[in-house]
């Protein structure tokens, strides 16, 4: 209780002194904003002002320090009290810290030895179930073979049978060779009339596929050729406009990348630039060539 009186009572005394020497530092404020040094004695007053305010200052710490300097050596001892008290407390905590992480590890370890057997015994069960499937595999896969080989044995039995329904149906019909060979002419005959008329047909559809194109590429011919003469007109009514202003457009160029520039062109030379352009060139490596206004 004692402790809190005089707390407030120094807490009373610090704002009583600190608002004397605010009101101190204030007219010094007012004294040094209204002071004109333009003479010696102005000069002197302006010493007095500072070493004034150096004073108040010495004066407003030793106040400061007349009060901190008690409460900061109580709080160091109480510090260091508090502290030699926590000194086993900190000490059990981390005992007991250490003890908890031998226990968690344990069981961590505990945990993996599970988990290893864990997955030991699902390798095993996927070892076995692998196993298993290419077991079933091998015998499908026999099964497979053995029908296979008893389709075709089949084949081979019908073809055969086929062969000696044929063998008896030209008997039967006791066809010469003379007739057998008509036969196969005509079929010969009739087969090279057909890839006739099929390669007729696909050379028709070529031609009309092949005119449809060329009409096409005539008609977007046109439509360039049009495009440009509109665009050559209107730049040519653009340019006389601009020659009735005194404005015109030429050829020019500018380095873009003077080591991508041909060796015809090295250095660069303008004058041989301005004559490739002049000619018609559009396009030099190294350059970006475009047109620039000028006015007269």
């Amino acid at each position: 209780m004692t402790n809190n009186i005089e707390l407030t009572a120094n807490i009373i005394r610090a704002k009583r002194d600190a608002k004397t020497f605010l009101t101190i530092g204030n007219s010094l404020v007012v004294k040094a904003n209204n002071l004109k040094i333009q003479k010696p004695e102005d000069k002197q007053s302006a010493d007095m002002i500072k070493k004034e305010a150096l004073q108040t200052i010495q004066g407003l710490e030793s106040k400061r320090k007349e009060i901190t300097v008690p409460v900061n050596q109580f709080l160091d001892e109480v510090n260091t009290l508090f502290k030699e008290t926590a000194t086993p407390l900190l000490e059990a905590q981390n005992t007991i810290k250490s003890k908890i992480l031998a226990y968690n590890q344990e069981q961590e370890k505990i945990r993996l030895e599970i988990q290893e057997k864990a997955l030991a015994k699902e390798r095993e069960r996927l070892r076995k179930l692998e196993e298993e499937r290419l077991e079933r595999e091998r015998v499908e896969k026999l099964k497979r073979e053995e029908e296979e080989r008893k389709l075709k044995a089949e084949q081979e039995r019908l073809r055969k049978i086929e062969e000696a329904r044929l063998q008896k149906e030209i008997e039967s019909k006791r066809l010469n060779e003379e007739e057998q060979k008509k036969i196969r002419e005509e079929a010969e005959r009739q087969r090279l009339a057909k890839e006739e008329l099929e390669r007729e047909k696909l050379n028709n559809e070529r031609v009309k596929r092949e005119v449809e194109e060329e009409k096409k590429r005539l008609a977007e011919e046109k439509k360039e050729i049009e495009k440009k003469r509109i665009a050559e007109e209107l730049l040519k009514k653009k340019e006389e406009e601009m020659k009735v202003k005194g404005i015109f457009k030429h050829w020019t160029w500018e380095i873009v990348d003077e080591e991508k520039i041909p060796r015809a062109f090295c250095t660069p030379d303008s004058k041989k630039i301005n004559q490739g352009i002049k000619s018609g060139m559009r396009e030099i490596s190294g350059l970006r060539i475009f047109q620039a206004t000028k006015v007269k």
